[in-house]
């Protein structure tokens, strides 16, 4: 019993973020950040590979305000999609109250892996 509570915690977690993800993407507001740096975190990694990590901002011309976003690990180049098909900006969804909440979908580079 103790070993199947264990094991359920990484699969409870994953399910809700995926939740977590779904909600902003359904009840955010979508802006399109523009992409500033990617880099790699070179203090983590999972079987010798680091994650890469996309850093955006978004300028708010009503108030005047800059915005930062980063999303969480990408376990994929995304360095060679970004300069091979010359994507500048990426969705990113964002609580309408609190921009400190928010998603950036980086789900739109998956299309170009195959290629």
């Amino acid at each position: 019993m103790l070993f199947t509570i264990i094991g359920l915690i990484p699969v409870t977690l994953k399910w809700l973020r995926n939740q977590k993800k779904k909600k902003f993407m359904r009840t955010g507001k979508k802006i399109e950040a523009i992409m500033d740096n990617v880099s790699v975190k070179t203090n983590y990694s999972i079987n010798g590979k680091h994650p890469y990590i996309l850093e955006c901002s978004y300028v708010d011309l009503k108030i005047g305000a800059v915005y930062f976003f980063k999303n969480n690990f990408i376990w994929y180049p995304i360095e060679a999609i970004l300069g091979k098909y010359n994507i500048t900006t990426v969705p990113v969804y964002v609580n309408n109250q609190n921009f400190k909440k928010y998603y950036v979908d980086i789900t739109i580079f998956e299309k170009y892996l195959e290629n």
